[in-house]
């Protein structure tokens, strides 16, 4: 939530700068690409090589951020999974797998580390809440997932990223079409 307002605030505010710009990024390193990994550090009990693959998050996230700032095309969607989606996917994830196993398999945690960190650089278009004309769109898919949460929390982060990257493949392939066809 202090995310969105910062932003909000110093753009009604008109205090935007390039240096807020930047030290913004760094507090989404530290809060959605550092802390999630921490996070799951102290939850879930791992060996070095699963921590060492975790390690890549972080730098995965900043090398999303740093890409953020320098792509002008990202105004009305996102490329890559978002850092804060990104965070509430890996606490919800982790705070899961603790109903399946008090310490998750090794290779299950590397390949879930090796995944998260392609997915937050894809170049795929994800669908953004900040702006664009796709809001009514995510509000929706925001209740369904909290009906989701509500009835099969184990499995809500799986769902819930799944479905938010296909909802954005499916809304992104149309769009291209009918961009084309025109």
């Amino acid at each position: 939530v202090l995310d969105v307002l910062d932003g909000m605030i110093a753009r009604w505010l008109q205090a935007q700068s390039l240096l807020g710009k930047e030290l913004d990024s760094l507090a989404d390193l530290i809060s959605f690409g550092v802390a999630p990994v921490f996070f799951v550090f102290a939850l879930l009990k791992m060996d070095v090589w699963t921590k060492v693959a975790w390690g890549l998050i972080p730098v995965c996230s900043a090398l999303r951020l740093g890409r953020f700032n320098l792509d002008t095309e990202q105004q009305h969607y996102f490329k890559g999974l978002p850092t804060p989606a990104n965070a509430l996917f890996l606490i919800v994830l982790t705070y899961n797998l603790r109903h399946f196993w008090e310490v998750p398999p090794a290779w299950l945690m590397i390949m879930i580390a090796i995944v998260d960190s392609i997915l937050l650089n894809a170049p795929l278009p994800l669908l953004s809440l900040k702006k664009g004309g796709f809001r009514w769109m995510l509000t929706g898919w925001l209740l369904i997932m909290s009906w989701i949460v509500w009835w099969l929390p184990q499995w809500s982060a799986v769902i819930g990223l799944g479905s938010y990257v296909g909802l954005s493949v499916v809304v992104f392939t149309m769009w291209e079409k009918t961009k084309g066809g025109s």
